[in-house]
């Protein structure tokens, strides 16, 4: 990348820039990029001065939609229901001082509800935060308490390591990611040679350890008596099906002769008081009543 301008230099620099007109690419532009090669199809913003510079890198690329809210408060409302509904990543972005700062209270909802959300959040200008600026906040410390990761952008080499580390935040952990920057690095050039990065979901396997798993098996096979505490969640994410008497766990093809099921009677609590006590719970069992 370049070396680091003031906003003033940076703002002159684009201002003649129409559209459609053939650009350098731009750290708005890569991150654009590295949005639409991670899947996101859209973006629920409200224009404004210092969030300008992403907003025209939307533009330029054509295809990540730019989705156009009344009130700023509704793009985080919107992007944690598209990420609710979906289970992607969804984004909204704001504007600095109060534009971003209306964020919050969708924020603090997808943040609650573990859906994955990332928020940019433009700032005031560099050399003007700790001048008392007009509008001046610090976001990252503002979206500490509703996200799980909140960064400020100081310079723009640091932003596309900042992105995907926010994206893959939200996407693993489930919640919300913040990215926090100043108009003016939006506008910054940067080299070809950088990429965007495809931030996916990674598919991971928990389970206990093999000592834990031999000991939970041999408690249970020398039991007479076990209990099962089935939570209907099981259901509910079609992991399992009760019916019949039995409780099945279902296979990827689906063949109920290749199901492995566990004959099952529905007890009361005493049950539980003349049992060897031993047992186990499968699935979200507070759920169950």
């Amino acid at each position: 990348m370049t070396a680091t301008r003031t906003s003033h230099e940076v703002g002159r620099d684009v201002a003649h820039l129409a559209k459609g007109a053939v650009v350098p690419t731009t750290v708005a532009d890569l991150m654009v990029a590295t949005l639409k090669a991670s899947g996101v199809r859209r973006v629920y913003e409200l224009p404004g001065d210092s969030i300008n510079g992403f907003t025209d890198a939307l533009r330029r690329d054509g295809e990540v939609v730019w989705e156009h809210v009344r009130h700023v408060e509704a793009a985080a409302f919107a992007a944690a229901g598209e990420a609710a509904m979906t289970g992607q990543l969804a984004v909204c972005a704001a504007s600095c001082g109060p534009g971003n700062l209306h964020l919050i209270n969708g924020l603090f909802d997808a943040n609650r509800t573990r859906v994955p959300v990332l928020a940019i959040t433009a700032h005031i200008p560099r050399e003007e935060i700790g001048g008392s600026y007009f509008q001046e906040t610090h976001p990252q410390e503002l979206f500490r308490d509703c996200s799980v990761y909140a960064e400020l952008v100081s310079v723009p080499e640091q932003l596309p390591r900042v992105l995907e580390i926010a994206m893959r935040h939200a996407i693993e952990r489930g919640g919300v990611a913040v990215v926090v920057v100043p108009g003016e690095i939006f506008l910054h050039y940067v080299g070809h040679d950088i990429r965007p990065a495809m931030i996916a979901p990674a598919a991971s396997v928990i389970r206990p350890s093999d000592d834990t798993l031999a000991a939970a098996a041999e408690s249970l096979n020398a039991a007479e008596r076990v209990t099962i505490l089935a939570g209907a969640g099981l259901v509910v994410y079609g992991l399992w099906e009760v019916s019949g008497g039995q409780i099945c766990r279902r296979n990827q093809h689906d063949e109920p002769d290749k199901r492995r099921c566990v004959t099952y009677e529905r007890v009361d609590r005493s049950h539980f008081r003349n049992s060897d006590g031993v047992g186990f719970c499968l699935g979200p069992c507070e759920s169950e009543q």
